[in-house]
């Protein structure tokens, strides 16, 4: 596991009325530790503002108002947001009016990916190499057998959170074929999984899911790992079910 990496996931808001277009950008930057958030057009992207972004891409035609326009009228919520403008090839007067916007990251249409994830990271202010791919990490929960009332679940690799939702009810369900009578779980949680989508929001759900089915409290779930040197007590102190369960102190 690269030791020279921060461990965050780039939220960026893709503000495209075009479903194929759309798909084609996520698809390709959700490859890395980075998540989309979609809207169609710049009314949705409205509500939207109030959350953190660390980039902002925006189509320029779009119904409803246009991206230039979006930009304009909310420049106070984008604030120093950076804000990647895609126009047509011929569309020159739109990098004109982007550059008075003082917007300095644009695409042109068509695209290649290369180019997509290259405008990206410049505007992110990192290199290429700074992006984790998350298929090196693959995904996997398995469990070590402690007694019949005791189970070790160990959490490891980088999830989106349909996989990880997904895979723990699956799991849920081959213990409970097991035995419906645990009553003790430790959960190891690997160092990477901190590249996952909704990471402690997952790990929250987790609780949430192991209570109702095996009928235990949260401080019932002993948390170990080296996904925890990472968060924060101020982050745990967030959620709803974690900050009830025995997660390791820092040192």
């Amino acid at each position: 596991m690269p030791t020279n990496k921060a461990f965050k996931i780039f939220r960026i808001l893709l503000l495209e009325d075009d479903a194929d277009s759309a798909e084609i950008v996520t698809r390709t930057l959700e490859k890395y530790n980075i998540q989309i958030d979609h809207v169609s057009n710049a009314r949705l992207a409205i509500s939207k503002l109030k959350n953190h972004y660390d980039l902002i891409i925006s189509d320029v035609m779009m119904p409803v108002m246009d991206g230039f326009s979006f930009i304009e009228k909310f420049k106070e919520e984008i604030h120093n947001t950076p804000v990647i403008i895609v126009t047509a090839l011929k569309e020159k007067e739109d990098i004109l009016k982007a550059a008075s916007l003082r917007i300095n990251h644009y695409l042109i249409k068509p695209f290649e990916q290369s180019k997509l994830i290259s405008k990206v990271t410049e505007a992110l202010g990192i290199k290429e190499n700074n992006l984790i791919i998350r298929k090196d990490f693959p995904f996997t929960i398995s469990h070590d057998v402690i007694d019949e009332s005791s189970i070790k679940l160990i959490i490891k690799g980088i999830s989106t959170t349909t996989q990880f939702k997904n895979s723990l009810l699956n799991y849920i369900t081959e213990l409970k074929s097991y035995s419906s009578n645990i009553k003790d779980f430790t959960v190891f949680v690997s160092i990477e999984f901190n590249y996952s989508q909704n990471a402690l929001d997952a790990i929250d759900y987790l609780i949430e899911e192991i209570g109702a089915e095996f009928k235990i409290k949260e401080n019932r779930i002993l948390f170990k790992g080296d996904f925890f040197s990472q968060i924060s007590e101020e982050e745990i102190s967030k959620t709803k079910f974690l900050k009830l369960a025995n997660v390791p102190s820092k040192q």
